[in-house]
């Protein structure tokens, strides 16, 4: 006789995650609704975070351990779903915790609304698992809404919901790119027609400086390869029903980038490097807005980096070098302490 398939699949992608490894996997083998498995997938980790699955699945059977050399966050994803056999499945983050009720105020509500999907909000926390703060969306709680009206207002991460396994099982994420959840969410709201906001459960995503979600000088670039996924995709789907959804993801993307060029990225990469990345993908919109913003932003910040006692200092704008005499920076070198500058000193806190 087989044994009963769990009502929900949780997925953990494990990369040298000891530190908080126990705190994500207590929260999940503890949580008030039992009838789940939880797909932990070691992704070529060179910590402890192996030994560490292997105790607790040796303790709770329904901790299921997976071991593969390294693929990336997208591949270790992807192996967990291969294997995930729940009517529903969501997504933990490894160095991230559940609040104890979560599963179950989120099982609840996908059968009371007979919805395809549920999101809840999420809390952030320090490294030390402090509550920092809170993240509610805006919409109201236990509505039942289009997947269309989300993605056209609403960012969200694929860790904050719970999903109808049936509905969305062919989908796998994009391996070795970045900010995959983006492109994962827009394909899958594809597939779903109802969603549903729900109160209380929340998903405790720990602010950790060099955890998935950082890194941005090598994603920045990565974008353009996204970029191009998303034009593939739209070209395949080009006459399907909900293809506004996934224009409007490619929009957001665009739009966080450029946010994230002008405010995150440190200048631990090149001009050349961004710029000649970008430059070969001029093809699309996306690309040259945020290359226009990332010149902008080097050339500026040029004007106050002038070392040594040259008379003149060359600086860069849209690939072009300027010629311009030291006298003229002098003044902007002064302010670089200033508070005209103070986004540029917060970024160096964090």
């Amino acid at each position: 006789m087989q044994n009963k398939s769990p009502l929900i699949s949780v997925i953990v992608a494990v990369y040298n995650m000891e530190k908080y490894l126990g705190n994500c996997l207590d929260s999940l083998v503890n949580q008030t609704f039992k009838d789940i498995e939880i797909i932990c997938v070691n992704d070529g980790s060179n910590d402890n975070s192996l030994s560490i699955l292997e105790e607790y699945a040796a303790k709770d059977k329904r901790v299921i351990v997976i071991n593969q050399e390294n693929k990336g966050l997208g591949g270790a994803r992807n192996t967990a779903l291969d294997v995930a056999c729940g009517k529903y499945f969501c997504i933990v983050d490894s160095d991230d915790f559940l609040d104890l009720d979560s599963l179950e105020l989120r099982y609840n509500a996908i059968k009371k609304y007979n919805c395809d999907c549920v999101f809840v909000d999420y809390n952030i926390v320090s490294a030390t698992g402090n509550f920092v703060g809170n993240v509610a969306n805006p919409r109201e709680y236990n509505k039942i809404l289009s997947t269309e009206d989300i993605i056209l207002k609403d960012t969200l991460y694929s860790w904050q919901h719970l999903f109808n396994r049936e509905k969305v099982k062919h989908i796998r994420t994009i391996e070795n790119t970045i900010y995959e959840d983006f492109f994962y969410n827009a394909q899958i709201f594809m597939h779903l027609d109802t969603i549903v906001h729900i109160q209380g459960g929340c998903y405790n995503y720990r602010h950790l400086k060099n955890s998935s979600a950082g890194g941005d000088s090598l994603k920045v670039l990565d974008a353009p390869l996204l970029f191009k996924y998303y034009n593939d995709l739209i070209k395949r789907y080009k006459n399907h029903p909900k293809i506004n959804i996934l224009k409007t993801a490619r929009r957001k993307f665009q739009n966080f980038m450029i946010k994230r060029l002008f405010q995150r990225v440190p200048f631990d990469i090149t001009y050349n490097e961004v710029f000649g990345v970008y430059l070969k993908s001029l093809k699309t919109l996306a690309s040259f807005s945020l290359l226009l913003m990332f010149s902008l932003k080097m050339f500026l910040f040029s004007f106050y980096r002038v070392k040594g006692r040259k008379y003149y200092k060359y600086v860069k704008l849209f690939g072009i070098k300027f010629k311009v005499k030291r006298k003229y920076l002098k003044n902007l070198r002064k302010k670089r302490n200033e508070n005209i500058w103070i986004w540029k000193t917060k970024y160096n806190r964090r």
